[in-house]
């Protein structure tokens, strides 16, 4: 950094990290030397090591990775060099090489939240869905902890870690919760989630917004219809999280039946689509205009299943897995359950059963352990009379689904 704030920060990058390499070589011993190095490199690309849905490493990300992998081959404790690993492999095709070492890092240093909560960058990405809603819960208590010890609402008192780190933790507890079936930990993380994060934060910071948007996408998910109309918008809610709210409205009356009312709710939202400025948010990594044509397709998919135009309901979803297969990475995931499980579903009442099976797998290695696509699966096998694999697929399906065992069904998918 300089204290000229018109220096350019990316020449500055570039100077510190060509000259941590410097240092890097002439004390390659030092494993605190070695981890400021690859975060060095990590500032050039920030979230961004991997080319081909992450299974190429950009050229730097060969280095950082190597430098980490050393320091933690001599010292694997080290929760400097963890918590950058997990962040460096995290989008890979292999997040599995860091699970061993996330394991560890909770226990290295308990009395931080954010660090206690980063295993779940790879539980997420490997499919443990409850190790890293246990995972959140506990780096929750030490953020409440500290909060507590230093009298701070964290509600009510503005900054990066109560409008950021503090809610990243809740939304990934919510999120984890959401794929296990755990209504009541979603219900508690959603409510905490509803005071927090400023609105004068979230409109600088863009990727603040997808925390305040989250717990309509939750109710979306799991609440009755009833529940989901009686929520109120915020007032002088951004245009990113009314949408999301509509969207929740249009899901809630499409189950309903009330087509018409549901097809308004697409309406507004594509009104938000073209009439709001979101130039804040795509500068700061938000895809808010793909966002939102992504709900607005799924709530007329949903109108159209309801309404048994399956075909229709189809081509709606497919143009919306066009548009989630095109977004960025981002933990928790910009969108908020794989669109392919939704089409398996459609699939399923077409008659479709290989296409169903192949979206439902197509889901599972996007989501591993994903007990929405298990449960898919099983019913495949169970009506194409593949006894042996549908119990086989039961039996995974209980083991990762901690909700109420009848609560899944194909209209929820």
């Amino acid at each position: 950094y300089s204290a000229d704030t018109s220096a350019d920060q990316g020449a500055l990058n570039q100077a510190y990290a060509a000259a941590m390499a410097e240092l890097a070589d002439r004390h390659s011993q030092d494993d605190e030397i070695a981890t400021l190095y690859a975060d060095a490199l990590m500032n050039l690309m920030p979230w961004d090591y991997w080319l081909d849905g992450g299974a190429t490493p950009k050229p730097d990300t060969v280095k950082l990775v190597a430098s980490l992998e050393r320091v933690l081959a001599r010292n694997p404790d080290h929760a400097g060099a963890i918590h950058l690993y997990i962040h460096a492999v995290e989008a890979s095709t292999t997040p599995e090489r860091a699970e061993a070492h996330a394991d560890r890092l909770a226990a290295l240093m308990p009395g931080a939240g954010h660090i206690v909560h980063m295993p779940a960058h790879i539980y997420h990405q490997v499919g443990r869905w409850t190790d890293s809603l246990e995972i959140n819960r506990e780096a929750v208590a030490a953020d409440e902890a500290y909060f507590e010890r230093v009298g701070i609402a964290p509600e009510s008192t503005p900054g990066v870690y109560t409008d950021g780190y503090y809610p990243h933790n809740l939304h990934f507890l919510m999120t984890s919760a959401q794929m296990a079936g755990d209504v009541e930990a979603i219900a508690e993380a959603a409510k905490k989630l509803e005071s927090l994060v400023s609105d004068t934060m979230a409109r600088k910071v863009a990727g603040l917004q997808p925390i305040k948007a989250a717990p309509y996408f939750a109710h979306a998910q799991y609440s009755d219809p009833e529940v989901i109309l009686a929520l109120p918008l915020p007032a002088n809610a951004l245009p990113y999280v009314e949408a999301t709210w509509r969207y929740a409205r249009g899901v809630a009356f499409a189950a309903k039946g009330a087509s018409e009312a549901a097809r308004a709710e697409t309406a507004a939202i594509r009104k938000l689509a073209a009439e709001a400025d979101f130039s804040t948010e795509t500068a700061g990594g938000l895809p808010a205009p793909n966002l939102l044509e992504l709900s607005a397709l799924i709530v007329e998919a949903r109108i159209a299943q309801h309404q048994g135009n399956l075909r229709e309901a189809r081509n709606k979803l497919e143009a919306a897995v066009a548009i989630e297969d095109g977004l960025a990475y981002m933990e928790p995931a910009y969108w908020y359950y794989p669109v392919r499980q939704t089409l398996g579903a459609v699939y399923i009442a077409m008659g479709e059963h290989e296409a169903a099976a192949a979206a439902f797998e197509h889901v599972l290695e996007q989501t591993p352990n994903n007990a929405w696509a298990l449960w898919g699966l099983r019913e495949v096998f169970r009506r194409t009379g593949r006894t042996a694999d549908a119990e086989a697929m039961d039996a995974r399906f209980k083991d990762a689904w901690v909700g109420a065992p009848d609560f899944l069904g194909i209209a929820r998918l």
